[in-house]
């Protein structure tokens, strides 16, 4: 072994070390941010609804929009990728099909929207039948389960018509007194109409509702016409709502906890 072997493997060393102390101070600085998501985190005894959007937030069906708005893109010769996918969320499926003529500088009749928007939900439905009970986000079946054994009232919202497969399909539907989906408003969020129709149906006013979101827009919605919000994720832009979570997990004691306490 010659002087240059000798230099080059004591700089890779050097270089695995500098890696390891750079991702072990990464990993502490995610989890404080995670931590701190959780703090002031509190139910009163006035809460008696609960409200929750549906994906993103108790499932993620992104992977299944996606796929079907890429195939369909790609008939039309759009090519769209994942931060194309974020900017379609919450919209309505004639929104998002609009939106991917817009990327594509292509002029549709309202009869060919028509038929595009029902060819990407054919391919879309196709795939969210199979969806499966595992699919739930962790932690969320065993809060509902929580929340409804004490009898709050509950309800899931969803730009999307069709949010009852969703909820069929991960066995989720029973666990909520209403579901509200696109067939029930004419306006997509950020307008509040879904939040207070789900409100309404479980017979709640905003100051006693929760709403549980992981978009900036629905939060800020929500929050805009009374009701308390919770942001779910890691996202900055959900430092608007009155508390944030980083997920379900950490939720069902701190909400049984405080539940006996209020009792």
């Amino acid at each position: 072994m010659n002087k240059g072997d000798i230099c080059t493997n004591v700089d890779k060393s050097q270089l695995k070390f500098r890696f390891f102390q750079i991702y072990r101070c990464y990993q502490f600085l995610i989890l404080s941010y995670l931590r701190s998501c959780m703090t002031d985190f509190r139910f009163s005894a006035s809460i008696q609804g609960l409200i929750f959007d549906l994906d993103g937030v108790l499932v993620d069906t992104r992977p299944y929009h996606l796929a079907a708005w890429s195939r369909l893109a790609a008939q039309l010769g759009v090519e769209i990728d994942a931060s194309h996918n974020e900017v379609l969320r919450g919209l309505s499926r004639m929104e998002s099909l609009e939106k991917i003529l817009e990327w594509g500088n292509l002029y549709c009749s309202e009869a060919e929207k028509l038929h595009w928007s029902d060819v990407k939900n054919n391919w879309y439905i196709d795939a969210i039948t199979r969806m499966s009970p595992e699919e739930v986000l962790p932690g969320v079946r065993s809060f509902l389960e929580t929340c409804k054994s004490v009898g709050k009232k509950m309800a899931v919202v969803s730009s999307s018509k069709n949010a009852r497969t969703v909820l069929q399909s991960t066995e989720l539907e029973p666990l909520f007194d209403a579901v509200v989906d696109g067939t029930m408003f004419k306006k997509s969020k950020p307008a509040p109409d879904v939040f207070w129709v789900a409100a309404e149906l479980i017979g709640c006013t905003p100051d006693a509702c929760v709403v549980f979101e992981d978009a900036p827009s629905g939060v800020s919605a929500a929050k805009k016409e009374g009701f308390w919000t919770v942001g779910v994720g890691i996202h900055r832009a959900l430092c608007e709502s009155n508390w944030r979570v980083s997920g379900f997990e950490q939720l069902t004691p701190i909400f049984e906890e405080q539940h006996s306490e209020i009792e």
